[in-house]
Order: C-alpha cells, then sequence, then structure tokens
C-alpha cells in the first residue's frame, strides 16, 4: 500500500502539481523531499504533504536562473544542501 506524499493533484503547473518528476532526494535530516519536476522546467521541495515551495526554474531555457527539462537531482547535505541537477 502506497501514500502519496507529493502532488497527487493532477498533472500541472501550480504549486500542489508536478509534470513527470524525473528525480527525487528525500533529505536525511528533516524528510524534505527534493523533485526534479522534469516537464515543469523547475526544482521543487515539499516538505509536507500539502507544502511545497518552488526553488528554481524560471521556465524552460538556459539561463542561469532556468532549467530545461532537469531530470537528476542530488543534495549535498554535508556542503550546506547544495543541490545539483543534471538538465
Amino acid at each position: 500500500i502506497g501514500s502519496i506524499v507529493a502532488g497527487g493533484n493532477d498533472i500541472g503547473s501550480n504549486n500542489n502539481q508536478l509534470n513527470y518528476p524525473g528525480s527525487i532526494f528525500v533529505h536525511p535530516t528533516t524528510s524534505a523531499i527534493w523533485i526534479a519536476d522534469t516537464f515543469n522546467h523547475r526544482i521543487v521541495r515539499w516538505s509536507s504533504t500539502t507544502t511545497s515551495v518552488v526553488l528554481a526554474g524560471n521556465g524552460a531555457g538556459s539561463g542561469a536562473n532556468q532549467f530545461r527539462y532537469p531530470n537528476g537531482l542530488f543534495v549535498d547535505t554535508s556542503a550546506s544542501d547544495t543541490f545539483y541537477v543534471a538538465d
């Protein structure tokens, strides 16, 4: 039996929706879930089943504040939660 812990509100781009999540990382201390929300071109952090924060992504592109189909994600918890994204 599974439980929905992020998304679950149909496909979309609102803060409570995901569109093809490509990768996740669960923070070992806070249990926050970081998600590479691939088709929304963003990284989202969910701290509870109802609370999410868009951390990066201003539409598809190659700018310093943009991603283009990010699908890999790693958070280095030993380096002040630096996150690395493959996009």
